[in-house]
């Protein structure tokens, strides 16, 4: 029977429904029941989502500290408790990924022949890469020689444009 009078509390908030649904499916596998409180303002009325402060996945006061636990296992987000939520990084500290950033710095490089801008972010990209302790599989290392092939192309091209006066009126 359910208790009409217990108290519920937010576990997480999102500015969007879909993350508050997931971990609510999750939660609803482990029979503990949950709730979306404003899951249809944030859907109809999007744009007040951050006014309202998002969707907030609620549960029972006593099945709070378990619920955080289960979302933390499933990692489906990290769960906050008492309306505080886990310290987060301030983006300067973002991780490293090399994988991305190779795939970055490559496709930077490609479009640089449309936008040469772009050549000087890709070189960047390469640059951070060439100064990671991670070590390049032999497919990156050949993305890797692909990109700053591309660069150098470019770069040339362009010493060239400028040294005959393509730029010049």
């Amino acid at each position: 029977m359910v208790d009409r009078t217990e108290r519920l509390v937010t576990i997480e908030t999102r500015l969007g429904s879909a993350e508050a649904n997931l971990a609510r499916i999750a939660l609803e596998e482990e029979n503990i029941r949950s709730f979306c409180a404003d899951e249809l303002t944030t859907e109809m009325a999007w744009h007040l989502s951050n006014a309202i402060g998002g969707t907030k996945l609620m549960v029972a006061e006593r099945d709070a500290e378990r619920a955080c636990r289960i979302l933390a296992e499933k990692q489906i987000f990290r769960p906050e408790m008492n309306g505080r939520s886990q310290p987060e990084t301030d983006g300067s500290t973002a991780p490293f990924s090399l994988h991305a950033t190779l795939r970055r710095a490559l496709r930077a490089s490609v479009f640089g022949f449309a936008f040469p801008p772009l050549t000087v972010y890709a070189l960047w990209q390469l640059v951070k890469i060439s100064k990671s302790d991670e070590e390049l599989s032999p497919a990156q290392h050949r993305k890797f020689m692909l990109a700053m092939a591309f660069c150098m192309l470019q770069l040339v091209f362009l010493f060239i444009l400028f040294r005959i006066g393509a730029f010049l009126p």
